[in-house]
């Protein structure tokens, strides 16, 4: 069963990617960030109470591989806004 911050980032991706896919094929940029902003305190939610690295290898997998399929799901949007996108550490940042 995954803890409760798992839960909640993997509900909030489920709810925002079909919203992300409205709002991009609408050229609503800034709902799309509205709706991308909600991910900020569940991402820190998460690494705060859920140890990914753990001893138990199969829990470990798993993990990784939610981290994995979420950004990968968030990337898949692949949001075209008409300026740039905000980067990190002089990486962009692609949703």
């Amino acid at each position: 069963m995954p803890e409760k911050a798992e839960q909640d980032l993997l509900d909030a991706i489920r709810t925002a990617l079909p919203e992300l896919g409205r709002l991009e094929a609408d050229r609503d940029y800034v709902g799309v960030y509205k709706t991308l902003s909600v991910f900020g305190p569940l991402i820190d939610s998460f690494f705060d109470s859920v140890r990914v690295n753990v001893e138990n290898e199969n829990l470990r997998q798993l993990r990784r591989g939610f981290l994995r399929e979420s950004m990968a799901s968030l990337q898949a949007t692949r949001i075209s806004a008409p300026w740039p996108l905000p980067t990190i550490c002089n990486h962009p940042v692609v949703f």
